[in-house]
């Protein structure tokens, strides 16, 4: 009850019916393929039998660390690092072409169309078509649903992609929804290519007001940019020195590499991967890890943010567990006095 997820009859009677025998939890002990992987998508099998929840990240990430793991060996932990900086959106893998496909029926889109052709599909601060493919995308999704539902539902609905985004994918691949028609337009019959070359313009204009006309100035970390705000100065003269002034980030909501902008034309990454860590257990003396801050609260302690700049670069710090080589590695200490 409470959910809201499925129509349901009213009724006054409780619904609770007990709980998952904890046997028949979903789950994987990876047996078979020699690795187990997570990244809040859904793992029931098909036929589950009992509710579980409706909402599930969609599995590109997923299915990305699944090809990195699968069929490799266990090597190093600095090779798993670098898995952790993986930019490949499986998403734009399957919706790129054809964007580009609709958007070359166009003469005024055929640039566009052109640079998602050439793409490879990952989501690098220097790209520009990873720029011209997640701003098109947010705006199909609004071309799609808004004149249904309104701007302000749209939005609300937009900002929830749990629940939304791998269903919107598939009216997407299969290419056919009465959800395309803009109802608006009571002598024409709107179809996806119709909407992703509507939706290509208002990229260009969006892109185009915030970069300026020159499509090669419109990488992604231009718009895609991180920063670390303190509460007590989040915006304003200071702002920078409280927390950390904003720098271009890779990656995107659907790519191992997390870096999940808000919706629509907010491109501002709302939430990341904030600690990276990996263990070797085969390794007694260290781990390697780094955290988007510092291991100090104390506004102005030289641990504050210190680790962001190595955050930032994608590299990784060993913390030491051998004790000897911690005391030797250790540049401040804190010092606790009984009272």
């Amino acid at each position: 009850a409470g959910v809201g997820a499925y129509p349901r009859p009213v009724s006054a009677e409780p619904e609770w019916t007990g709980w998952i025998p904890k046997t028949e939890m979903p789950g994987s002990r990876g047996e078979d393929v020699g690795w187990i992987a997570t990244a809040n998508n859904d793992l029931r099998l098909d036929g589950y039998p009992y509710f579980y929840s409706s909402h599930f990240a969609p599995d590109y990430r997923y299915r990305r660390i699944a090809q990195m793991l699968d069929g490799e060996p266990a090597g190093t932990a600095e090779k798993h690092w670098g898995f952790i900086q993986d930019d490949l959106n499986l998403q734009a893998v399957a919706f790129a072409p054809r964007f580009a496909e609709a958007l070359a029926a166009d003469p005024e889109l055929l640039d566009l169309a052109e640079r998602l052709r050439a793409w490879d599909h990952r989501d690098d601060k220097s790209s520009v078509a990873a720029s011209i493919y997640h701003v098109l995308y947010e705006q199909l999704f609004g071309l799609v649903f808004d004149d249904e539902l309104g701007q302000a539902l749209g939005l609300e609905l937009q900002s929830n992609r749990y629940f939304w985004l791998q269903r919107f994918d598939a009216m997407l691949l299969s290419g056919e929804s009465t959800w395309f028609d803009d109802v608006t337009t009571a002598d024409a019959v709107e179809t996806l290519d119709d909407l992703v070359q509507s939706a290509g313009h208002r990229a260009r204009e969006i892109l185009g007001e915030r970069l300026g006309p020159e499509v090669d100035a419109w990488a992604w970390g231009e718009i895609h940019q991180l920063a670390f705000i303190s509460p007590i100065r989040p915006r304003g003269f200071g702002a920078g020195w409280l927390g950390h002034p904003p720098f271009p980030v890779s990656g995107s909501g659907e790519t191992v590499l997390r870096s999940q902008y808000k919706a629509r034309e907010d491109f501002t990454p709302s939430f990341m991967d904030s600690a990276r860590f990996v263990a070797d257990f085969s390794q007694d003396d260290y781990v390697l890890g780094v955290v988007a801050g510092g291991v100090v609260a104390r506004q102005g302690h030289p641990a504050f943010k210190n680790q962001v700049p190595v955050w930032a670069a994608g590299e990784a710090l060993r913390w030491w567990i051998d004790p000897e080589r911690a005391k030797a590695e250790t540049s401040l200490a804190l010092q606790l006095n009984a009272p």
